[in-house]
């Protein structure tokens, strides 16, 4: 099914419609929603709600078929940042350690699995994990980042900087334990 008749179909409530759109869009989401959450459990529950909600708003939608998969990435976004808002670990604090500013090799990133750069990503706090999801993978500008998050265009330039550090310690950090094991 071509997304125009997907989307055609749900605005008539047709089942098909909204199986295919869940069948065509459900990994791509589901790996938007997994970035920003902690676990497997609280992704399904996001992406959940982002099918719920393009089933209840698809006729605000009024862009061309091109424009749709990112009008869905960004309800999915804003449901995963909405959520995390809910929950508890947003309240948690990071002791402010001095980290040294290391410079990882320009490719580590490519020996990595997804797996594991999930799991270097689960080791940044709730805030440089949000900033630097936002700003490296989704593309968002600090304007739009300090909207969304309520905070700052400077703050946010500053979470990603320390988000970043702290990604390039732990890929150094992995590399070094890596090459002992050798």
């Amino acid at each position: 099914m071509e997304i125009k008749d997907i989307i055609q179909g749900i605005i008539q409530e047709n089942p098909r419609s909204q199986k295919a759109l869940v069948d065509q869009f459900a990994p791509y989401l589901f790996s938007i929603c997994r970035r920003y959450l902690r676990d497997d459990l609280e992704a399904q529950d996001v992406l959940q709600d982002t099918f719920m909600r393009v089933f209840k708003s698809i006729d605000k939608f009024n862009g061309e078929a091109s424009s749709f998969k990112p009008w869905i990435k960004r309800i999915a976004i804003n449901i995963a940042l909405k959520k995390i808002k809910l929950f508890s670990y947003t309240k948690e604090t990071y002791p402010d350690e001095a980290m040294p500013i290391v410079s990882a090799p320009p490719q580590a990133h490519e020996r990595m699995g997804v797996e594991e750069i999930m799991g270097l990503l689960n080791q940044l706090t709730p805030d440089q994990k949000k900033v630097f999801n936002l700003y490296i993978i989704d593309g968002y500008s600090h304007k739009e980042i300090a909207a969304e998050l309520g905070v700052e265009v400077a703050t946010s330039r500053s979470i990603l900087l320390r988000a970043r550090n702290t990604m390039q310690h732990l890929i150094t950090k992995r590399d070094s334990y890596e090459a002992k094991a050798i």
